[in-house]
């Protein structure tokens, strides 16, 4: 069971916010977004990382930079050998194929100058099993093909196995259950067989993760994070309950494992909660560029869960919620048992 304890905007400047993580570290909770004009409009695109020490007041986001490059899209934290790390895409002049870049802060208050990744894979979570870093992503110059990938450094990979040849998900959660075994959801994307609105996978594999189960979850989920709180193994992503127009019949979810598949639990947020709300704001001067129907259109989720250290049970879960042109990035605090 899912109780909903309460919720806060984090970040809210009158831009597109969005694509959030969380982390906790040396006593206090990270989130890494982006921040820039639109969904799709990366030209002056910004990354920010804000800090807390109670969930609940948010300090001023520092911003991270590389070449003068916008930083945009989605963003990945995680504490890896007492360093938190930071990773970020970052859109090149060329404006044809986004960098990969990763930095680490010691103290949460200095950060690295952010460096290219090798070899260049998607931006997605990370987790730490027995001193090792693994993640499931695409080789950029591979794609569709997605690999489950080690490390043991964070800005060095290799390929441990092919998980799926033409699944072309960016967006592929990982969580390592107590029998070692690797337990895994993946946004389906298009791809030579496989429809843009096609059901989400679930895959599984025991040590040395080179033989995958590939199983159809009959259900569409996008951005999946897996993440242990408590006692209970939560899935969160953006629930997507409609094949017609995206984001008016979604809504930022949580689903429970039960050793064989994950249950429904709680909608926190649903883009049909936000559609009155968010058409009566009134419309910046930017806007004037883009479609009407495309600054109407909700948009939101991308969840990152930071189980609570002090609280058994609790997590903060962090995702985004506006309009294609305008969002906002929120906090959730949540009990499972």
């Amino acid at each position: 069971m899912i109780e909903y304890l309460w919720r806060k905007r984090v970040y809210c400047d009158g831009r597109h916010n969005a694509w959030p993580d969380i982390a906790y570290f040396k006593g206090k909770y990270f989130i890494s977004f982006s921040n820039q004009d639109a969904h799709f409009y990366r030209k002056k695109a910004k990354g920010l990382i804000t800090s807390s020490e109670d969930g609940i007041d948010w300090n001023e986001p520092i911003q991270l930079t590389y070449k003068n490059w916008p930083i945009c899209d989605a963003s990945s934290l995680f504490v890896f050998k007492d360093k938190l790390y930071a990773e970020m895409w970052a859109l090149p002049p060329s404006d044809k194929e986004r960098v990969t870049l990763v930095t680490t802060t010691g103290d949460g208050k200095s950060w690295s100058n952010p460096s290219p990744i090798d070899p260049q894979i998607t931006v997605w979570k990370v987790k730490e099993y027995k001193g090792v870093l693994y993640r499931v992503s695409q080789e950029i110059s591979a794609r569709p093909k997605i690999y489950l990938w080690k490390s043991k450094d964070g800005f060095h990979w290799e390929k441990v196995s092919l998980v799926h040849k033409e699944l072309f998900s960016s967006e592929t959660a990982i969580h390592f259950l107590e029998d070692g075994r690797i337990l895994g959801v993946a946004r389906s994307e298009s791809g030579p067989s496989i429809s843009f609105r096609s059901a989400s996978f679930m895959f599984l594999a025991d040590p040395p993760y080179r033989q995958w189960k590939i199983i159809n979850m009959n259900m569409k989920i996008d951005a999946p994070v897996i993440c242990q709180v408590g006692d209970v193994i939560l899935l969160a992503g953006r629930d997507v309950r409609c094949s017609c127009e995206r984001v008016y019949g979604n809504s930022s979810s949580l689903w429970s494992w039960d050793g064989d598949g994950f249950n429904k639990e709680v909608d926190l947020l649903s883009g049909l909660d936000k559609l009155t709300g968010w058409e009566r704001r009134p419309i910046r001067t930017h806007w004037e560029n883009f479609p009407e129907a495309f600054i109407r259109i909700l948009d939101g989720s991308y969840m990152g869960i930071q189980p609570m250290p002090d609280r058994k049970g609790e997590a903060l879960i962090c995702d985004y919620w506006g309009t294609a042109s305008e969002a906002d990035i929120w906090v959730t605090a949540i009990r499972a048992k």
